[in-house]
């Protein structure tokens, strides 16, 4: 009866070491497992960063080498300046690209008899109202010679109903003068599309005009600039001027 009862003495204590030793070795176990875990997890991220490429960059010592190593000269002194370095275009180098105003001169040496006037009517000696008047009228003898007022090239020649013969030269600046109550026969060598010269006869004073008719002898005189009516007396000296009043 005494070792039976020694017996399950022993079995008394050994069954809850034992149990002790399993859980502490579980312990251990998922302790190890967890650790192993979270070092792989940052192994992984080390070789992640290990594998973002980093740009190399000269530094400034290499820059300073790489300038020096180029000497200037009077060949690469210019392309060294950048685009941003370079000055903006002045007014004045602006105003220089554009072109420039054509000289012009007197279609015929006579003096103004009616003047420029695009917005108020003037009187009309042949028609006996009051029209405005886009040019101006300047005094010649039929059959005196009319010149080119610049040069250019003819643009078009043609009959109106009532200005009679008409001409008209292009001029460099989009300027474009027209002579109009010329003469029904022309120059030689005179006809669209030839290039002409300042004071080059291209016309004759005639009285082809009907609705000037009334007046004395004179060329009707036009000139423009991008299509627009402009006073031919703000580019061109006349002799004299002697417009109508009433």
């Amino acid at each position: 009866m005494e070792n039976k009862k020694n017996k399950n003495q022993i079995k008394s204590f050994y069954i809850p070491l034992l149990l002790i030793l399993v859980v502490i070795a579980g312990i251990v176990a998922f302790t190890t497992t967890v650790k192993e875990a979270k070092e792989a997890s940052q192994n992984v991220g080390a070789d992640k960063e290990d594998t973002v490429p980093v740009v190399a960059r000269p530094s400034v010592e290499t820059e300073m080498e790489d300038t020096e190593a180029v000497p200037e000269t009077e060949d690469n002194k210019d392309a060294a300046v950048t685009p941003d370095m370079t000055e903006p275009e002045s007014e004045e180098e602006a105003a220089a690209e554009e072109p420039a105003v054509p000289t012009f001169i007197a279609p015929t040496g006579g003096i103004i008899t009616k003047g420029f006037s695009d917005t108020v009517p003037v009187f009309s000696e042949t028609m006996n109202d009051y029209r405005v008047h886009t040019g101006v009228d300047v005094s010649a003898e039929v059959g005196e010679a009319v010149l080119a007022a610049s040069d250019g090239t003819i643009g078009a020649i043609w009959d109106d109903p009532l200005m009679g013969k008409c001409m008209t030269v292009v001029h460099p600046g989009e300027f474009v003068s027209t002579y109009k109550g010329l003469g029904e026969i022309l120059p030689d060598g005179i006809a669209q599309g030839v290039a002409v010269t300042s004071g080059q006869p291209i016309a004759a004073v005639g009285e082809s005009a009907i609705i000037e008719i009334a007046e004395e002898p004179h060329v009707h005189f036009e000139l423009t600039c991008s299509g627009v009516p402009v006073d031919p007396c703000e580019y061109v000296s006349f002799s004299a001027v002697d417009t109508y009043e009433e």
